[in-house]
């Protein structure tokens, strides 16, 4: 009798496909799942260059409280002696140094970086640092804004998870410096289609690693080109 017991197999195969099958399920819709979440990641990266590319070619999202783009030429405040070499390279094309002036001014002006942030309220839109009034059309105007752009490629992306930040590089020249501008895409959170709500059915219970993980942090620099309307 135990003999005959050992060698019973019947409904083994039983046994193993349950064990099996939940293993199964979870491999096929978790390869499901991280494939999408690989190709959100891709799409915040090249949604992060076609901002760069948009930003570099449009106005400026920082201007002045007067209304004024920061890349305006009556915003930097140029001297005497710098305005005597207008139109002349900020730096010396055999050394490579910034040039100066015979009273000791650069000729072209150093300024702090200025980062706008988008904003989730919908008056606000975005915000500037350094008291700078953000240009909110620039921005985002619901078409040709540089959020706008950015959005077209990944409509997933809210306007906060946006930051453009313009850092003057004392190239160009006197009358018009340029600027490295950066556009990042940041603090954006992916949603699991299935990974979640199996690991729930297993366990009971969702890691927030699981129903919510962090996409990186993609950014992009390029230098300005023209980002001065005949409007500024």
């Amino acid at each position: 009798m135990v003999n005959k017991l050992l060698r019973d197999v019947a409904g083994s195969v039983l046994v193993e496909f349950t064990v099996v099958f939940p293993l199964f399920i979870v491999l096929m819709l978790g390869t499901v799942d991280i494939a999408y979440m690989l190709f959100e990641w891709n799409t915040a990266n090249k949604a992060a260059y076609i901002g760069a590319r948009a930003a570099v070619v449009s106005d400026v999202v920082a201007q002045t409280s007067g209304g004024k783009s920061i890349a305006d030429l009556s915003n930097f405040g140029y001297s005497t002696d710098e305005m005597d070499v207008l139109g002349e390279s900020c730096v010396d094309s055999a050394s490579g140094s910034p040039q100066v002036t015979g009273a000791g001014n650069n000729y072209c002006k150093v300024f702090t970086a200025v980062s706008c942030t988008g904003s989730a309220i919908a008056a606000t839109v975005v915000t500037c640092s350094n008291n700078q009034t953000p240009n909110k059309t620039a921005f985002s105007n619901g078409s040709t804004g540089i959020f706008d752009k950015m959005s077209l490629l990944y409509p997933g992306l809210q306007r906060q998870n946006v930051q453009i930040i313009y850092v003057p590089n004392g190239l160009g020249f006197v009358g018009g410096q340029t600027f490295d501008v950066t556009v990042s895409i940041q603090g954006m959170t992916h949603q699991f289609f299935f990974i979640d709500t199996v690991i729930k059915f297993l366990s009971g219970v969702v890691p927030a690693i699981a129903s919510a993980p962090q996409i990186p942090t993609y950014s992009t620099t390029l230098q300005g080109e023209d980002m001065l309307s005949s409007n500024n």
